[in-house]
């Protein structure tokens, strides 16, 4: 647990560093992706700090998620999000400069949430069928 933290927290402080260094509009995106990187790794690492069980994570939340960065982050830059997403932080922005960014950004956010809960849910639900399940045939054995 606390190679995988120290791991996490090094990558998440790299791309932040990386982000404040460029002078490009890619720094902004890696400054988001850093932030929420760096934001989650603190809010896991301080909720399994100091228990003797942890609670087990949801693997299959996580890969929800990491799929819901990435394809959320692709549509919303080709399907103009990034007008929505300007028109709400930061309407003085011009969206030819910064539309595609923002898109990008605002979808892998809401694809990464929408997924990671979803599938998060799925294995809440499978495992409790099984739990089910199991008990059933337990009780019909006694």
């Amino acid at each position: 647990m606390n190679r995988v933290f120290l791991v996490s927290l090094t990558g998440a402080i790299a791309l932040l560093v990386f982000a404040f260094s460029t002078n490009g509009k890619e720094g902004m995106a890696f400054f988001f992706l850093g932030a929420v990187w760096l934001l989650c790794t603190l809010a896991v690492g301080l909720l399994r700090w100091g228990t003797p069980n942890p609670p087990s994570t949801n693997r299959f939340a996580i890969v929800g998620a990491v799929t819901g960065l990435f394809f959320g982050g692709v549509i919303g830059a080709n399907c103009g999000l990034g007008s929505v997403v300007i028109a709400i932080f930061n309407p003085e922005l011009m969206e030819q400069d910064f539309g595609m960014t923002f898109g990008a950004i605002g979808g892998g956010i809401l694809g990464a949430f929408v997924l990671a809960f979803l599938f998060g849910i799925i294995q809440l639900l499978a495992v409790k069928k099984k739990q089910s399940s199991t008990h059933v045939t337990q009780c019909d054995n006694t």
